[in-house]
């Protein structure tokens, strides 16, 4: 009796490590399966947010260009502004500098002993400052 006990014994030992085989490679085809399914999903969501990456990337990069743009026509409209107020000011200054010049002119037309005395004084003190600064010296 113990042979026929010994035999039931295996084949009931080979029937259930043939179910556990099957149940592991039926756990594992599922196990399989579902990671296909998450690589899939996952593969997915990848590429959406490249996408979205990419789509902000081009949006600054536009945003950039348009901003740089702006900021150039400003310098130089900036730039256009200061030459025409240079250009007035120094049409201002010519315009003084002639006046005092056609004054100066027709004050010593009107005046020339007037305007030679007062030449004379002003060198006169320039010579006698040179001289003390000569002496000192």
């Amino acid at each position: 009796m113990a042979e026929v006990n010994d035999e039931a014994a295996q084949k009931g030992v080979k029937q259930a490590s043939e179910g556990a085989h099957a149940a592991v490679d039926k756990a594992a085809d599922t196990a399989s399966d579902r990671i296909a399914q998450a690589s899939s999903t996952a593969e997915g969501a990848v590429d959406s947010a490249t996408e979205k990456v990419h789509d902000v990337v081009d949006e600054t990069r536009k945003n950039a260009s348009q901003a740089a743009s702006s900021a150039t026509h400003a310098v130089n409209s900036a730039l256009d502004d200061a030459r025409h107020n240079l250009s007035q000011g120094a049409n201002q200054a010519a315009a003084q500098a002639s006046e005092v010049r056609d004054t100066a002119i027709n004050t010593v037309q009107d005046r020339p002993l007037e305007s030679v005395a007062v030449v004379a004084g002003i060198a006169a003190l320039i010579g006698f400052l040179i001289g003390l600064a000569v002496g000192r010296g």
